[in-house]
């Protein structure tokens, strides 16, 4: 059973780099419907290939593997409200307070606005040779689904000029 349709989205297998694959799917790495990518670290000297990691421990945070696709498709599950609940959503979907003041972040979910004052909701993400983005604009009808083969490439503004672009020319 497959509800969301993630096809090319696996848990990371605790014995090598390589995706667990689900029984029955495919026995092989040359059978993938996408390219593993090569993973990379930039320093002041620029890039070089990231150390291998096993990302199993934290399954839930980072451990699987994953295209732009499946993840937007994701996004555009939460957009639609088919993952959760009504209730359920919104806890992830509510900014917490601390002391009176908002901590930007629900349950496993940045809650915002960008900086031109557009609610969105998501999360971005940080490992060994990886970086993520997820942004869900509820009121634009919007998923951005952006992923990046390289630790901390530190272009979070250029992405964010990006959607800003692809949302005003909408």
């Amino acid at each position: 059973m497959n509800p969301l349709d993630l096809q090319n989205t696996f848990a990371e297998n605790v014995r090598s780099s390589a995706p667990c694959l689900p029984a029955g799917r495919v026995e092989t790495l040359e059978n993938y419907d996408f390219d593993l990518a090569t993973f990379y670290s930039k320093n002041r000297l620029g890039f070089r290939k990231a150390i291998p990691v096993n990302n199993h421990y934290k399954l839930a945070g980072s451990g699987y593997v994953s295209t732009s696709a499946d993840i937007a498709k994701f996004g555009q599950a939460y957009l639609n409200s088919e993952v959760l609940d009504k209730t359920v959503l919104s806890k992830f979907l509510t900014s917490e307070n601390i002391n009176g003041n908002p901590t930007y972040y629900g349950l496993g979910w940045q809650v915002s606005e960008d900086k031109k004052g557009r609610a969105f909701f998501g999360h971005v993400g940080n490992g060994v040779g990886g970086y993520s983005n997820l942004f869900i604009y509820p009121k634009e009808q919007m998923v951005f689904s952006i992923l990046i083969n390289c630790t901390k490439p530190q272009i979070q503004d250029i992405l964010d000029n990006s959607i800003d672009l692809i949302i005003s020319n909408s």
